[in-house]
Formats: structure tokens, C-alpha cells, sequence
């Protein structure tokens, strides 16, 4: 994550303990698609880089 924080943008990482590649996007679908809703709305990206 640090390496990628170092672009200057919005970066939001999250673990999902248990997941898989198979069911991350199951697992995710809540957190994914109300990010999806704010950038429509005009929201800025959430970012947990320090």
C-alpha cells in the first residue's frame, strides 16, 4: 500500500479476512458498489494513505 499511497491519489485498502479471490467479490459487494455510488454522486474517494 505504501508504494502505491506515493502516487498522491486516493487509495482505500481493505482486508477481508476469510475471502478468497472466489468470494472477495461477494464478500465485497456492499463496500464496492457504495464507492461506485458516491463517485456518481460527486463524492471524493475515501483514502486510509497517511
Amino acid at each position: 500500500m505504501k508504494r502505491a499511497c506515493r502516487f498522491g491519489k486516493p487509495v482505500e485498502y481493505t482486508k477481508y479476512p476469510g475471502a478468497t479471490h472466489q468470494t472477495i467479490p461477494n464478500v465485497a459487494e456492499p463496500e464496492y458498489l457504495s464507492w461506485i455510488a458516491d463517485r456518481f454522486a460527486g463524492r471524493p474517494a475515501p483514502s486510509n494513505c497517511a
